[in-house]
């Protein structure tokens, strides 16, 4: 797997809490390789979040999710692809407490 430094994953913004607790997060990840990528939410919780991937990927046959987690996910892309082309992704679910 591909060891992702901070700069090249990051949340880019936080949507205020809605009625049911949950919470909404987008983020960006820049693809630079082929193969297993980590990507990390930089928040924990509660149970793996319900995860969109809202745009990245040119080659949608030979990218997949390959494990989802409670503090992020992992895909593995293959075939063509351009490096430097980010993947934006949007995660909704409950986050974990600090306290518990």
């Amino acid at each position: 797997m591909v060891s992702l430094a901070g700069s090249l994953c990051h949340r880019d913004n936080a949507k205020e809490e809605n009625t049911l607790g949950l919470e909404q997060m987008t983020g960006t990840h820049i693809i630079t390789s082929f193969g297993e990528q980590d990507v990390y939410y930089g928040v924990e919780f509660v149970t793996p979040p319900k995860l969109e991937i809202i745009e990245g990927f040119d080659n949608p046959e030979r990218f997949s999710i390959i494990d989802q987690r409670n503090d992020g996910f992992t895909f593995v892309i293959g075939g063509a692809f351009t490096s430097g082309r980010p993947l934006v992704w949007q995660v909704t679910g409950r986050l974990k407490s600090a306290n518990k």
